[in-house]
């Protein structure tokens, strides 16, 4: 060991950079700077450093036992599969969270159970890992739970859920029942998802959201109106042409554009005029688009 290691410590950025596998495991077993070594072995991705992580799974500190879930999340090995489900049932909601989503990184079918039974988790930022990782995975097993999700207390699951089940299935449904969701968030990521899907049968519902009583709703849903072109949006798009906010006004006319239905040329003339200047240049840039 040289005079400035024996001040300083190990150099394990250098060690990182020189991909020195066997100098960065000597370091872990003498837990030198554990969360450091873990992040350089995960970050090189030998898989002989595996089963060393895999012991740290079990470390006092909880971020040593955070850091190796992340450190097998970028190896993937399978290997890791069955300590990560254990490490599902942590006391620290975090590394419950970090284990689900290697567990969908890693994509093995094992586990698939174990991560249906965390949906059940007290910590939301579990539940919505685990509906992540259950889409990744992408099982028909888990289509029903996914759907229990989908009406989660937290509107970060039920969105999450809902692009899971588009995932695995291909089903729009969920994503359009968010449209109703009690939460103006859930609302807005709905039709913005719904939107660069482009599923057809999601028109008739954004239709029926640009009549939502917030404003960055009807403004989501003009925009995936638009992605979606469908000339059945042409006339409540018109009607959203004249909405008390501008950004829906805006978005209204840029949707107009993108469908380019002749139907729309003389209520996008009249907005050249608006008092929003933005409203303006969005219906002469649609104008431009018809053709008019």
């Amino acid at each position: 060991m040289g005079l400035l290691e024996s001040i300083f410590g190990p150099n394990i950025y250098e060690l990182k950079k020189e991909g020195n596998v066997d100098e960065l495991l000597n370091l872990l077993e003498r837990d030198k700077s554990s969360i450091q070594v873990i992040e350089a072995l995960g970050w090189i991705g030998d898989p002989k450093a595996v089963e060393p992580i895999i012991k740290e799974l079990n470390n006092r500190s909880y971020l040593v036992r955070l850091e190796a879930t992340t450190a097998l999340g970028k190896i993937h090995d399978p290997l890791a599969v069955v300590p990560l489900i254990n490490a599902l049932n942590d006391n620290n909601f975090s590394v419950r969270e970090g284990a689900a989503v290697t567990l969908g990184k890693i994509g093995d079918l094992r586990a698939v159970v174990p991560l249906i039974a965390a949906l059940d988790d007290r910590y939301s930022q579990v539940r919505k890992a685990a509906v992540e990782s259950l889409g990744m995975i992408g099982h028909s097993s888990a289509i029903e739970p996914l759907q229990k999700a989908s009406n989660d207390r937290d509107r970060h699951v039920r969105k999450s859920a809902a692009k899971a089940l588009r995932r695995i299935n291909g089903d729009t449904d969920e994503l359009m029942s968010l449209l109703n969701d009690r939460d103006r968030h859930v609302r807005e990521d709905a039709a913005e998802v719904l939107g660069w899907i482009g599923d057809p049968h999601a028109v008739k519902p954004l239709i029926t959201a640009l009549r939502d009583e917030r404003s960055d709703v009807r403004e989501e849903a003009a925009k995936a109106l638009g992605k979606i072109g469908d000339s059945r949006a042409v006339e409540p798009l018109i009607i959203a042409l004249n909405d008390k906010r501008s950004d829906v006004r805006e978005n209204a006319a840029e949707a107009l554009g993108k469908i380019g239905d002749p139907r729309a040329i003389g209520p996008l003339k009249e907005k050249t005029t608006d008092i929003n200047i933005e409203v303006q240049m969005k219906a002469e840039k649609a104008l431009r688009k018809i053709g008019s």
